[in-house]
């Protein structure tokens, strides 16, 4: 059953524009007919599109940590903290220009778990 684009993108709640770029980037052209908004997707294109529209949102979490010894990692632009809620010492990315500046400090870490696994970051 084929579907017009418009009916597509009000089902969405996108914008017609954006449902228009996801047709030009993710199906080739024998899976649509017509021109502008008499745009029509065929049934695998409708398929397709609706796989493309299940992105899952990244929504980070933030913690309060005590910096320790920020000369303790290696690497110059983390510190160790230890955050109690989840009763660990974790790595944080820090700019550098702020890292003397930490110790024995408490500051705000976001928490940011995806595919690859869970980074920390400092937030002002």
């Amino acid at each position: 059953m084929k579907i017009r684009l418009t009916e597509f993108a009000k089902r969405q709640e996108i914008t017609f524009e954006e449902a228009q770029e996801l047709v030009k980037t993710k199906l080739s052209q024998e899976m649509t007919t017509g021109k502008g908004k008499n745009t029509w997707v065929d049934e695998e294109g409708n398929k397709i599109l609706m796989d493309c529209m299940f992105v899952h949102e990244i929504i980070p979490k933030h913690y309060k940590g005590h910096v320790r010894n920020p000369q303790e990692a290696i690497n110059p632009g983390y510190v160790f903290a230890y955050i109690s809620e989840i009763s660990k010492k974790v790595p944080v990315v820090v700019p550098r220009k702020l890292k003397k500046d930490m110790k024995c400090k408490t500051i705000t870490i976001e928490m940011i778990e995806d595919a690859k696994g869970k980074s920390y970051r400092y937030v002002k």
